[in-house]
């Protein structure tokens, strides 16, 4: 009876030990896809980083939209002053033809 009773109690240790194992072997393959999902996870000084990045890169833009626009209106200006001066010609070359009193064909 004694004997029994041991027989009872080792196989339940047995089988305790056997689940621990695989809640040991569960919890070692959960250490290992945490760790892999940490290696992989941004840091907070990544993060960082990649603000500063995009600050720049948004600071480099805003600079090349400003020169841009400078050379926009550059270009508006020039094209205006040759508007005008091709009017003033257009006006010359008409005030010309009625002096010299040819008819416009």
């Amino acid at each position: 009876m004694d004997n029994e009773i041991l027989q009872q109690i080792l196989s339940e240790m047995q089988s305790m030990k056997s689940e621990m194992q695989s809640m040991k072997s569960e919890m070692q393959s959960m250490k290992s896809e945490m760790q892999s999902m940490k290696s992989e996870m941004a840091t907070k000084e990544d993060v960082e980083s990649v603000k500063q990045l995009i600050r720049s890169h948004h600071l480099e833009n805003i600079e090349a939209d400003d020169k841009i626009m400078q050379r926009i209106d550059r270009l508006d200006k020039t094209i205006r002053i040759v508007n005008r001066k091709v009017s003033e010609l257009d006006i010359e070359i008409e005030l010309l033809k009625d002096e010299q009193g040819v008819a416009e064909v």
